[in-house]
């Protein structure tokens, strides 16, 4: 008999991975997928807000015994521990805690606080008459920040009063689920997606993105990471370490593990946490890096029944960037490519002239990508700057 795995939503080609892999697969999501065996409906947003009812969802599986709960999708990070509870299962994955430490980006704040781990300034929302002392403790401008949205959604920009009592009035009645957060400029904002098994950290990989996300999902202009990033050494390493610091403490001993920081004049400060797959292209270049599928990696760490990876992973003297092409909302009128260069190892156009596209998003859904790979610090940032121009779309007015 096979054994079984239910999987929390769905992100690269896990499905097919899952089964490729001979077991049984419950899929947990809103769209069910042809290969899954089983399907339990659930949206991502009452799954990233607790609304469901395990008992309805899940009782039919009480006398399943399953190999491993594997989580790619972010919404459904705290869902995991509660179904591990609700099934008595003793398989690999956070704690609740754990998941709503790293889900609930004010409590991760005050974390990272209590463990002298820095981060950005931060500050609970309670009154209107909150602002002067905001605007004092965190600068000005500063962020109103989503406690648990995703691809930086929600965010506002406080530049003046009239701002902040815009968005009071906007949300007032929903203040427990927001918090403020000192706004940065000048900055370098980098990853380091950091592999964990049996607490042993098999692999790192510190990545500089182009741009920072807040400006990639306000502008729609494309976003990229170049790994290892450009910083010295040394700093890339500080970073490497403060991840392995927060990870260790916090006790999380297994995953995938995507930490966002930010670099300033006074050095490094902790952004957020992704305990799940990280998104963008982020897992396939770091595939090319690895020189193995990290997929079908992060699937043997988190399976019981698989035997557990303890080689280490090199990464040194690696060096790849990826770069994502925005969708816009219209008609694509032309497509233009210019990508015949041996330093670019993987490329693929999503859309195609004449469609009509409806929705517009920054690195998620993406018109194009392009993966590429150099033998220095120096080519990569060469051949970063030229991604940006190596495909483009032109719609119609």
């Amino acid at each position: 008999m096979r054994e079984n795995v239910i999987c929390l939503g769905k992100k690269y080609d896990i499905i097919k991975k899952i089964k490729n892999l001979g077991y049984n697969l419950v899929l947990v999501h809103s769209q069910n997928n042809d290969s899954a065996d089983e399907h339990v409906f659930l949206l991502e947003r009452d799954a990233q807000y607790k609304k469901f009812d395990l008992e309805k969802l899940f009782s039919k599986y009480k006398k399943k015994q399953f190999s491993g709960v594997i989580v790619p999708s972010e919404y459904y990070v705290e869902l995991a521990p509660q179904i591990l509870s609700y099934l008595s299962l003793k398989t690999k994955g956070l704690t609740l805690k754990q998941a709503e430490i790293t889900r609930n980006k004010l409590l991760l704040k005050q974390t990272l606080q209590d463990l002298d781990i820095p981060t950005t300034r931060f500050a609970k929302v309670i009154d209107v008459t909150d602002f002067d002392s905001l605007a004092r403790f965190l600068g000005m401008p500063f962020l109103i920040k989503p406690k648990k949205e995703v691809l930086a959604r929600g965010i506002e920009i406080v530049y003046n009063k009239n701002k902040w009592e815009e968005w009071w009035n906007l949300h007032n009645k929903n203040l427990s689920e927001f918090y403020a957060e000192e706004y940065l400029t000048d900055i370098k904002e980098y990853c380091c997606d950091t592999i964990v098994a049996d607490e042993k950290v098999l692999a790192q990989f510190p990545g500089e993105y182009t741009i920072s996300c807040l400006e990639s999902n306000r502008a729609h202009n494309g976003i990229g990471v170049n790994f290892p990033g450009f910083l010295p050494r040394t700093e890339i390493d500080q970073l490497k370490e403060y991840t392995k610091d927060f990870l260790e403490k916090l006790g999380l001993k297994d995953g995938y593990f995507h930490v966002e920081f930010f670099y300033t004049k006074q050095g490094w400060k902790f952004g957020e946490i992704g305990c799940r797959l990280p998104g963008g292209y982020q897992l396939p270049t770091e595939s090319y890096i690895a020189g193995q599928d990290l997929l079908e990696t992060y699937l043997k760490i988190m399976i019981n029944t698989e035997p557990t990876p303890t080689q280490t992973i090199n990464t040194e003297g690696r060096y790849f960037g990826y770069y994502l092409y925005p969708k816009k909302v219209g008609k694509i009128r032309k497509i233009t490519t210019s990508l015949e260069y041996p330093w670019i190892v993987e490329s693929k156009v999503h859309v195609k002239e004449g469609q009509f596209l409806e929705d517009e998003d920054s690195s998620v859904t993406m018109a194009a990508h392009i993966v590429y790979k150099a033998n220095s610090l120096e080519d990569l940032k060469k051949y970063s700057d030229y991604a940006k121009d190596l495909i483009k779309i032109e719609y119609e007015d």
